[in-house]
Formats: C-alpha cells, sequence, structure tokens
C-alpha cells in the first residue's frame, strides 16, 4: 500500500481512511506473487475498458458487444451520442455553466429554494412528533436538520481547472485520448492539491447537469443540480401539488437519508458519531425490520423479486419524502391529490430489458421503479381517499401493517 500511494504521489497524507474493511482484507488475498499475472490482465482488463471510449472503432465495438451481452441492450449508440457523453467527461465545467444560463433560471432557483424550506420546516414538525423517540434524540435530529448544507441549481463560484489546460489539435500531436488525459490529470491534479487543507463545504461534488439529487452524510449537505430540476421533475409553470408530488418528495428523500439506517451513524458535522439514546435507536432498528419485510419478494418482472434487505436505506428515504411532501400538500387550500399522485408516479416512469432489470435487483440499492411507486404509496391514507381503494382492491393493505418513521 505504501508503494501504491508513493506512486500516485499521495504518500504525504496522514491517514488513509479504508469505508469497507472487510472488502480491503479479500483484495489483500489476491496480492500475492502467484497471481502476478492475473493481477495483470485484470489492470489491462480496467485500462481498456476505462479508454475504450477514446480509442479506435475496435475497442468502442467491442465495449458496445460487452453491454449488449451482459444487459441484453440490442443497437448501438450515434456517434453524437458518443461525442456528447465524452465531451460532457471532459468538458464538464463549461458545459455546467451553458447548462444553468439557458436551462434553470434565477425564477426557478428561488421557487426550489422556497420547496426545501417548507419541507425541512415539515420534517421538523414531524420529528417533533415521533411517539417512538425521546426528546434527546429529538433535539439532536433537529440540530441536524437546522445545520443541514442545501446546494441548488449551481454553485455560487465556477470552477476553473480548465482553464489552465491547452487542448492540442491532431495536427499539433493531440488526440482525444491525450487530450481527455489531460483533462483528467488536471482534474486528480486539483484533489491531490487538496490533501492537508481545510475542507470547502460549499464545494460542489456533482455536475450540474446531472439528472439526480444527492446527501452527502459525510457533509451533511443535500445537493439537487440544475440537471434534475427540469420536468417531469420539476416545472416552474406546473401546479405546486405536481411540483411536490415529483421533485417535492425527492428533496424530501434526500432529506431522510440523513436519518436512514446509513446516514443516522453520523452527526450533524458528519461525523461517525452516535447521537442516539440506547432504546430509540432499538426501536428504530425495529422500524427498519418491518420496512425490510414490507418490501422485499415484491415481483419486478417474471421470477425477479425486490430485496428488501439491500434497498433498505431508499426504502426509509422514500417513505419520509413522500410523508413530509404530502404534508406539505394537505396544508394548501382545497389540495389535488391526484396531481401529486399521478406526478409522482410519471417521474418514475422507465422502459428496461429484462436481464438488467435482473442486474439491478442484485446490486442496486433502489426498489426498481414500480415499487418505489406502488409500494410506498399503500402507506398513506390520502392515496386510499383519493383513488376510493377499499379492502378486496390489488393495492389495498390494512392500517396496522402500514409502515412509517419519520
Amino acid at each position: 500500500m505504501k508503494q501504491a500511494l508513493k506512486s500516485m504521489k499521495v504518500d504525504n497524507t496522514d491517514k488513509v481512511i479504508v469505508s469497507d474493511v472487510k472488502l480491503a482484507q479479500k483484495g489483500a488475498e489476491f496480492l500475492t506473487e502467484s497471481n502476478l499475472e492475473v493481477l495483470k490482465a485484470y489492470s489491462k482488463v480496467q485500462l481498456l475498458m476505462a479508454t475504450s471510449g477514446l480509442l479506435s472503432d475496435e475497442f468502442r465495438d467491442a465495449a458496445n458487444d460487452f453491454s449488449a451481452a451482459l444487459y441484453g441492450v440490442s443497437g448501438k449508440k450515434t456517434d453524437r451520442e458518443i461525442a456528447v457523453s465524452m465531451t460532457k467527461g471532459t468538458m464538464s465545467g463549461y458545459l455546467e455553466q451553458m447548462f444553468a444560463e439557458k436551462h434553470f433560471s434565477p425564477e426557478a432557483k428561488k421557487d426550489v429554494e422556497q420547496m426545501v424550506k417548507k419541507l425541512i420546516a415539515t420534517y421538523e414538525k414531524r420529528i417533533k412528533s415521533l411517539d417512538w423517540m425521546s426528546e434527546t434524540t429529538k433535539a439532536k435530529a433537529m440540530k441536524k436538520l437546522d445545520t443541514m448544507i442545501v446546494k441548488i441549481g449551481y454553485p455560487d463560484k465556477w470552477d476553473t481547472t480548465l482553464d489552465k489546460i491547452a487542448i492540442k489539435t491532431y495536427d499539433k500531436g493531440g488526440s482525444l485520448f491525450s487530450n481527455t488525459f489531460a483533462v483528467t490529470t488536471a482534474s486528480i491534479d486539483k484533489l491531490k492539491a487538496k490533501l492537508g487543507k481545510p475542507v470547502d463545504r460549499t464545494e460542489w461534488g456533482t455536475s450540474v447537469y446531472t439528472v439526480n439529487a444527492f446527501y452527502n452524510a459525510l457533509n451533511n449537505e443535500i445537493t439537487f443540480p440544475a440537471g434534475i430540476l427540469q420536468a417531469p421533475f420539476y416545472d416552474i409553470n406546473a401546479k405546486p401539488e405536481e411540483n411536490f408530488g415529483a421533485i417535492g418528495m425527492i428533496i424530501g428523500h434526500e432529506i431522510s437519508h440523513a436519518f436512514d439506517n446509513n446516514g443516522s451513524a453520523y452527526d450533524e458535522n458528519g461525523n461517525a458519531n452516535n447521537w442516539w439514546t440506547e432504546e430509540d435507536f432499538k426501536k428504530f432498528k425495529e422500524k427498519n425490520q418491518e420496512l425490510i419485510k414490507f418490501y422485499n419478494g415484491i415481483e419486478i418482472v417474471p421470477g425477479v423479486m425486490n430485496d428488501g434487505l439491500l434497498t433498505l436505506s431508499e426504502n426509509v428515504a422514500d417513505l419520509g419524502g413522500m410523508a413530509a411532501s404530502l404534508q406539505v400538500v394537505s396544508e394548501m387550500s382545497n389540495p389535488d391529490y391526484k396531481a401529486y399522485f399521478e406526478s409522482n408516479a410519471k417521474m418514475w416512469k422507465s422502459t428496461t430489458t429484462k436481464e438488467f432489470a435482473a442486474v439491478l435487483s442484485t446490486n442496486d440499492v433502489h426498489s426498481a421503479n414500480k415499487v418505489r411507486v406502488n409500494r410506498t404509496i399503500v402507506n398513506f391514507p390520502e392515496f386510499y381517499e383519493t383513488y376510493g381503494i377499499k379492502p378486496g382492491d390489488g393495492m389495498f393493505v390494512t392500517p396496522e401493517d402500514r409502515v412509517s418513521i419519520w
């Protein structure tokens, strides 16, 4: 390990944090002289997988054939799709600014910021009213909410790493590979330069055009890039109920990650610190067990079932996100619950192959999309009232069998 750190020029660090000790120990078993040729082959495969898109058509074709066989995908990406994918990876800093200017207005940013404030305030109300948590633990949970960092749309200052890179054309000895390598090297050097310096908690860890949202337990922060603040997740011209059914539920989902089975191990500063009383944590684990059973064994595609344990943290977040966003809607005058639920369902619409669904069922910590919708909404009385669901109907779950945490 010392030799590896030295070769990467990061051997001046005070410590190395191993996030998965058992995985590191298992990996160490392979680092022996007898496995040298296997390790060389593995390294070569990793290098080719990482760079195949930057080399010749033969390499790209081999990579496409591999993906097609593994995921059951037919057809190939067009040259335009390949070019867009590569450009996003290398010219991200400039593309982020262009995307934000074109697709996420200052008005939309203010609107989403107000939604976040409402949802955090609602979460505080919900924590205060919990009947299974003591006042001691509630105070700690509230502190975590009060200090949570919120990042909406795009950062306050743009990254200038790309300004220092010289991109060479083919006639001057450059290539797609060499130019991409220059960008990657500059990004890695920027990370290395941070070693030993104070952490900048305002810095973004994701691209502005990313269609995703995040909770970072190590910084106690939630991030909603401009990429996901687009229809069908968010539309400044949509009904408030529609926005709360989609992006509102996702905002509540990310807040909930601060209190899922993983995030609950970190305090308001992002340190691994137990802030629970022993009795409260015992009750929390019991509630987690209920969720594991509730989301387990639901059919995704014929012969493929949802894994309640694998998907626990995301199910906790889905449930908490819907509870908080539904409560915000319930406080509106004459709320349109139909708009809420149908907007929620619409944002999870997707098409996939059976093979890919099977792969995800064993390694994705999120439940399958239809499970995220159908198994979550049945825990809320508003769903039953809106659609007239009665005992005997396919989606009816008796009140005593419904689950709730936050």
